[in-house]
């Protein structure tokens, strides 16, 4: 009898560690929801709108993209790949400038990350942070 009650025991303990990440945002509902470092909801009490932009930068649109937001003070998220960040530099320089955020999007976007192997997806991510 007393094993079983320690093996029932161990299995709630189980179980409760494999259900706690799910249950942390209603836990902890200020952190949101967010797996392995990147949010996917900002829990706010506020009326609030992210803007992303991805695949660049380019070199027509996103002096464009940057010569808007300004005009109506607005902040927003680029997307740029690693290889296209070495190709327009200055471009980069100036998003950075214009206090908007630059983030991770490949060395050389693939079409479909989930084709490469664990070696290559990381060089891709290594890569465009070393562009960063």
């Amino acid at each position: 009898m007393k094993s079983f009650k320690a093996a029932n025991f161990s299995l709630k303990i189980i179980l409760l560690l494999l259900l706690l990440p799910l249950a942390v945002p209603f836990l902890i509902p200020e952190m949101g929801l967010a797996y392995s470092g990147v949010t996917y909801q900002l829990i706010s009490k506020e009326k609030i709108i992210a803007l992303t932009f991805d695949d660049g930068p380019h070199p027509i649109y996103t002096p464009q993209i940057l010569d808007i937001l300004d005009q109506y003070q607005v902040k927003a998220t680029f997307f740029m790949i690693g290889s296209r960040m070495e190709e327009y530099p200055d471009i980069v320089k100036e998003v950075a400038a214009r206090g908007h955020l630059i983030a991770n999007h490949t060395y050389t976007h693939p079409d479909n990350l989930r084709t490469l192997s664990p070696e290559k997806l990381q060089w891709e991510k290594e890569q465009c942070q070393h562009s960063m």
